[in-house]
């Protein structure tokens, strides 16, 4: 394979990313390779998300699944690939850990792939932020959850109040997560 058809100028290093993105691996998946659907395991607390990067390869079949609960998703590289063939991309999907994922069957050709794992960065060791407000569904619940638990009307004789985590996020308990304040869902809801 001629290397000017598969080089990729990013670079996680030069793009400031090197503290929240690691390389993990290199897949080749070639005729009746397949993944089985699998869940990541986290390589250290404060990973959440893994991105796929598929590179313009001629292939077929390899679609990327992913599944939560009933629903599922699916990305079809080579068709997308087939129905652009003078354009080159690289096709990409980023989940949470979590989420249960695999790779179907490839029935001909070559399916090249780079994962990544992503991580938070410390509040205290983030670079200089963007100056963009939060969108309503990424603002901390800490504030609203106080006025909840404050009001002496919610829950006058005592009970339970509980709501459901979407994504498990593996943090220990001795962690200090002051630090991870502003970094993501899961971290915001354990202030």
């Amino acid at each position: 394979m001629n290397i000017a058809n598969f080089a990729t100028r990013f670079s996680a290093r030069n793009a400031d990313l090197i503290r929240i993105v690691e390389l993990y691996k290199l897949d080749v998946c070639g005729k009746d390779s397949f993944f089985k659907a699998h869940k990541d395991t986290p390589r250290h607390e404060t990973m959440f998300e893994s991105l796929v990067a598929i590179f313009p390869t001629q292939h077929e079949g390899g679609e990327f699944v992913l599944r939560e609960g009933d629903r599922e998703w699916s990305l079809d590289s080579a068709k997308m690939l087939s129905e652009c063939p003078h354009q080159p991309y690289v096709g990409y999907v980023s989940f949470f850990s979590d989420v249960e994922h695999g790779v179907r069957e490839v029935t001909s050709g070559y399916r090249f792939t780079l994962t990544y794992n992503l991580y938070f960065i410390p509040e205290n060791q983030a670079p200089i932020g963007t100056a963009s407000a939060p969108a309503p569904y990424e603002e901390s619940p800490a504030a609203p959850l106080y006025t909840l638990l404050t009001d002496p009307t919610v829950l006058p004789k005592g009970g339970y109040l509980a709501f459901g985590l979407r994504s498990y996020h593996p943090i220990r308990k001795e962690t200090n997560v002051t630090n991870y304040k502003s970094c993501g869902k899961a971290v915001s809801l354990t202030q």
